[in-house]
């Protein structure tokens, strides 16, 4: 009996937090967040780790645009919190095609929808595929009504 009601009340927490953590995204269709050069930290240091550390941080800018609609694919990608088992999880990939509709960086937009994606691959004509640990956005360029998807690091939520 208290099995159950504690069973309960503990899934009826994670939903709450879940639903609250979900909804400051979803609920931020605010107008005027500006994009920005997207970027991706790979070999990325612990929070906690000295400034030393911090130098073997790398990088990578990636491109300022949108796609019209990545495709959505389950890939076996290692998920951090597994790598130290030495176990894989699959989580949710998204495919990028193509060189997307370049956006400047100061345009105004405004979020739509976040994707279930954890990771995403890009491939661009000519140049090789990049795989990396970023979520894509759907976003609305707010002079031209245009929409697409960018990468979640393209738009600061923290300027609100």
């Amino acid at each position: 009996m208290y099995k159950n009601l504690l069973y309960f009340a503990i899934v009826n927490m994670g939903m709450f937090f879940l639903l609250n953590a979900c909804g400051a995204i979803g609920d931020s269709s605010e107008v005027g967040l500006t994009f920005k050069q997207p970027t991706v930290t790979i070999n990325k240091t612990s929070s906690k780790g000295d400034a030393a550390n911090k130098k073997a941080d790398i990088v990578k800018e990636l491109p300022a645009s949108m796609w019209p609609e990545p495709v959505q694919q389950d890939r076996m990608i290692p998920w951090q919190a597994a790598i130290t088992s030495g176990l894989t999880k699959k989580v949710p990939a998204c495919l990028l095609q193509g060189d997307g509709v370049p956006i400047k960086v100061g345009t105004k937009v405004e979020v739509l929808q976040e994707s279930e994606c954890m990771y995403f691959r890009l491939q661009r004509p000519g140049n090789p595929p990049v795989v990396a640990p970023v979520g894509l956005l759907k976003i609305r360029v707010i002079s031209t009504g245009e929409e697409g998807w960018t990468f979640r690091s393209s738009v600061d939520y923290d300027e609100e």
